[in-house]
């Protein structure tokens, strides 16, 4: 099969090289040449997945149509994902000289219509810039890997602006594109599968060629993110890291081997006292779009949990993060399910033992109610009156934790609550008020609020609402539930 495959995989490509050659010979150097390579490039990517046994499902959350001359901008790991993209649109793909001299993917690369940059100098950087201006103006689709390089999958390397210049102040539209690699022959993807999927660092290509020629099954997921709005195109910079943002919140890193992952944490963290190995867990927790930094959390509160003098914050802190890994991380309901059931008991148990704990019960009720989603509504509804109870006395211990989460959580309740059972849209204003009065800068409660406007037909304080949390967000430093929550109050800001 390896050796059938191999050959296929040969004669596509001579196909592929002798009608583009044709083109270049044909069709005179310019704008139309390159639109007939990049149409020629996305059927033959087409055909080439097929042979190599690559799928992918494409999850489009920018619920419309790109416009001609779209700026796509993503994360890199592997040449499939040059395939991948190419075969879902033709576009014209920024790479760089490097990849011009190579002996394969060169070759492939100047007979796609791609555009080569020199990334190591800066003198060629406005020309560079202003080429890539006019393909998107002519209308033309524009890829663009920011991170400069493939990475090994186990996470987002941190995006370059310098590209970004020829957007910035422009219409041009700019949508961030994750491409998450999730099964391989059957199994999940894991480092294991590094050197079959990935291309990266001082890789043999010829190699890596060979092992996936070996594989019988790829899957892949693309996801396409909204647009970013025009006040995150002002500075290159800006647009950089809030597509960073954007991606890395929906990126799945690849997943290393469990036991070799609690062997160094158990001999690096050992030592530690308790009260570091929260503020570790706490650092780790800041970074919680990333499952391995969640990973971390996790291990050093489970760790701190079984110190005395801070048991109490550690497991209150452990059920926080296990909630944030279940709901990013974790996708079929009955694994939800049992993580949400041992969130809350752990949070409880961390109530019981400080009544004065407002967190514990924060985390105890959304443990509850998550819990209570996954494994059926009526019996959530069982359990709702203690689960309000719990948010109304973390509301009188701690209102302000986590961005004013008691009183934004009962506001959310009472709006979704049907009349007859105690939903009341005029509590769900009170505490979203409330919610906003204590955090004024956390754009996540504006967004709460403006939702529940828009259900009650108040569409332009909606607007406004959403206009006010997108000014915050640009100029204060907010929560990373906060900065997820734009791309939501700038649907409702338009």
């Amino acid at each position: 099969m390896k050796f059938l495959k191999g050959c296929s995989v040969l004669i596509t490509l001579f196909i592929y090289f002798c009608g583009a050659i044709c083109i270049t010979l044909l069709v005179p150097q310019g704008l139309h040449q390159r639109k007939i390579l990049i149409h020629w490039m996305h059927r033959f990517s087409q055909l080439l997945l097929q042979i190599l046994d690559v799928e992918y499902w494409v999850d489009d959350r920018a619920q419309n149509d790109s416009v001609p001359g779209t700026l796509y901008l993503a994360n890199h790991v592997s040449y499939l994902d040059v395939l991948i993209l190419s075969s879902q649109f033709p576009a014209v793909f920024i790479t760089s000289v490097e990849v011009k001299m190579s002996p394969l993917l060169g070759w492939l690369a100047r007979l796609s219509g791609a555009y080569f940059v020199e990334r190591r100098t800066r003198s060629t950087l406005k020309k560079d810039i202003r080429e890539i201006r006019d393909l998107l103006q002519q209308g033309l689709h524009v890829v663009l890997f920011p991170e400069g390089t493939t990475s090994d999958g186990s996470l987002i390397l941190p995006f370059k602006g310098a590209l970004l210049e020829a957007v910035v102040n422009t219409p041009i539209e700019v949508k961030p594109v994750c491409l998450n690699y999730r099964w391989c022959d059957g199994e999940v993807v894991t480092s294991k599968h590094q050197a079959t999927l990935f291309y990266f660092g001082e890789m043999n290509l010829w190699k890596q060629l060979g092992a996936l020629l070996g594989v019988t099954q790829v899957v892949a997921e693309l996801i396409f993110l909204p647009s970013l709005p025009s006040h995150l195109k002002k500075c290159r910079a800006v647009t950089a890291r809030a597509t960073q943002d954007l991606i890395t919140a929906v990126f799945n890193p690849i997943t290393v081997v469990l036991f070799l992952v609690l062997w160094f944490q158990s001999t690096a963290f050992s030592q530690l006292s308790p009260h570091a190995l929260i503020e570790k867990g706490d650092r780790a927790f800041e970074k919680r779009n990333r499952k391995t930094e969640l990973m971390v959390a996790l291990d050093h509160y489970q760790r701190a949990r079984k110190e005395p003098q801070v048991a109490v914050e550690a497991s209150w802190k452990y059920s926080m993060a296990l909630q944030s890994f279940a709901s990013r991380f974790v996708e079929e309901e009955e694994n939800q399910a049992k993580l949400f059931q041992e969130g809350a008991e752990v949070a409880k148990s961390a109530a019981e033992r400080d009544p004065e704990c407002g967190p514990c019960e924060f985390w105890t009720a959304i443990h509850m109610a998550q819990y209570g989603e996954r494994i059926g509504i009526f019996k959530m509804l069982g359990s709702l009156s203690e689960i309000l109870e719990r948010l109304e006395k973390a509301a009188k211990l701690d209102p302000a934790h986590a961005m004013a989460g008691p009183y934004r959580i009962l506001g959310t309740i009472y709006q979704t609550l049907p009349g007859i059972i105690g939903g009341d849209n005029d509590k769900a204003l009170s505490y979203f008020e409330k919610a906003i009065a204590l955090t004024p800068l956390e754009p996540i409660n504006y967004l709460a609020l403006a939702k529940l406007r828009q259900a009650e037909g108040e569409q332009e304080l909606a607007k406004q609402l959403a206009q006010r949390a997108i000014r915050l967000a640009e100029h204060n430093s907010v929560s990373l539930e906060s900065r997820e929550s734009l791309q939501e109050l700038v649907q409702i800001s338009q």
